[in-house]
């Protein structure tokens, strides 16, 4: 199935060399998979705290399982006050 998944700029220093980030690009991916998967898939470094948006909303539950034409998008978790 296709989805699609970017990664903000700011997290691709967390990112393996080794790994190349579609960011902004449709990735096919097998029924099923979730966005703990997704996440996986990208091997963040320690110290890479991710917030995961689907569809535009921000989802806690990283056991949920994508469905065609989702959109994951991959932003760091800011704190400022």
């Amino acid at each position: 199935m296709k989805i699609t998944v970017a990664v903000a700029p700011f997290l691709l220093q967390y990112i393996p060399k080794y790994v190349t980030p579609n960011s902004g690009g449709e990735w096919h991916v097998d029924e099923g998979t979730t966005v703990a998967e997704i996440v996986a898939m990208l091997h963040f470094s320690e110290g890479a705290d991710v917030l995961t948006i689907v569809n535009d909303v921000y989802c806690l539950d990283q056991s949920r399982q994508l469905k065609e034409g989702d959109s994951v998008l991959l932003a760091p978790l800011i704190a400022g006050g």
